[in-house]
């Protein structure tokens, strides 16, 4: 009957040198007729000294062409001490020699991390209990041998490729060859995680930016991962405009802004000016007095431009439509004391779609600023 086997077996991601100790591969899918099974004495297995974790003993033919046979010899794959190995004989049916053949001398080797190992001088145990010495074993369709103890000579020595290093990632305690050693990132481990994160917040402690993390505040910094409350001074860090005092945000917001007065002449009367007409083109929200430069649409042009904002209120997403015959050049959003809290630019086009994310504004009022070349727009929007 012919049969089929399927062996796979890991070698640790090894990668042993080829020219001075070559290592056979096992064959993974192999048609086999009839097998030979060979037990492993205790006695012959624990008379062996392994240096590495994961020794295997591997069989090939007389031409050391055809592998025939694998057994792992570690520690935590024996039985009672013992271990069995099927030697795969040639099949009957395929033309091709894929297997052992009766009579056919067996060449046995045991691969120790980077020696192996030739088998030879084996005693084997006979039904009897007696025993009996042969230089090889050879192989017999269906036949069952015992391998009592043997003889090792070493055939060669090979070498491991990896990484020597054991503060690199992929350090290999077995390699002998250093090679492609790999490296955690400056602050995380292997693992990517941060060596120091004291609060969890996925953010190395090295890494982190204090600064004040409040939108409404002048020296709001949108770069900030921390919250720095108080100063060197122990004063609080974050610091606010007093609209009734004349002061308004610089508009920086990386954490350089600063409070800037409006009130140059020192008559409790803000500074600002502008246009103060809600329909006009270029309203400003923060005039008090109306300079007389609003501008107005004519019939015609206010046929070319149509835009929507919504929803409004919003909580996370404010959505701007039109059709505009000019192309938008940029959206900027200011709170009621006339900080710039958020600014992007628009690519030129005909057709205004947009999405604005304002997730992380504050609950209140806010306008939005649309620049359309030398015309802008304002609309008011409230953030739930």
């Amino acid at each position: 009957m012919k049969k089929i086997i399927f062996f796979t077996i890991l070698f640790s991601s090894k990668v042993f040198s080829q020219i001075d100790c070559e290592i056979p591969i096992p064959n993974l899918n192999i048609n086999t007729g009839n097998n030979m099974t060979v037990m492993l004495h205790s006695n012959f297995i624990s008379s062996v000294e392994f240096e590495s974790d994961n020794p295997f003993l591997i069989v090939y033919n007389n031409s050391n062409e055809l592998v025939l046979g694998l057994s792992l010899l570690g520690t935590e794959d024996l039985i009672n001490g013992s271990q069995a190995l099927t030697i795969w004989g040639d099949d009957s049916i395929t033309p091709e020699i894929d297997g052992a053949t009766n009579g056919e001398n067996l060449i046995i080797r045991i691969v120790d991390g980077v020696k192996i190992y030739d088998v030879n001088q084996i005693i084997q145990l006979l039904n009897s209990g007696q025993t009996s010495l042969i230089d090889n074993l050879s192989y017999s369709s269906n036949g069952i041998q015992i391998v009592y103890s043997a003889e090792l000579t070493l055939n060669c020595i090979g070498e491991i490729y990896g990484c020597m290093d054991e503060n690199a990632c992929n350090f290999d305690i077995y390699a002998t060859e250093n090679i492609n050693c790999v490296y955690p990132n400056e602050f995380y481990n292997c693992s990517g995680n941060c060596l120091n994160d004291y609060d969890f917040d996925e953010i190395c402690d090295e890494l982190e930016i204090f600064g004040c993390i409040e939108p409404m505040a002048c020296n709001y910094n949108s770069f900030a991962t921390e919250e720095l409350i108080y100063d060197e001074s122990n004063n609080i860090f974050c610091i606010y405009p007093n609209q009734n005092n004349c002061e308004s945000c610089s508009g920086e917001i990386d954490g350089s802004g600063t409070i800037i007065y409006f009130d140059n002449d020192f008559d409790d009367i803000c500074d600002t000016v502008g246009c103060s007409d809600f329909s006009a083109l270029n309203f400003n929200p923060f005039s008090l007095i109306d300079d007389g430069s609003c501008e107005y649409l004519d019939l015609v042009n206010e046929k070319k431009i149509e835009i929507s904002v919504f929803p409004n209120p919003t909580k996370n997403n404010l959505f701007i439509e039109g059709n505009m015959s000019s192309s938008i050049i940029e959206f900027l959003i200011f709170d009621r004391f006339g900080n710039l809290i958020l600014k992007k630019n628009k690519e030129k086009n005909n057709n205004l779609k947009q999405r604005l994310d304002i997730s992380d504004l504050t609950s209140g009022f806010y306008f939005l600023k649309i620049q359309v070349h030398k015309k802008t727009i304002y609309k008011k929007f409230v953030k739930h």
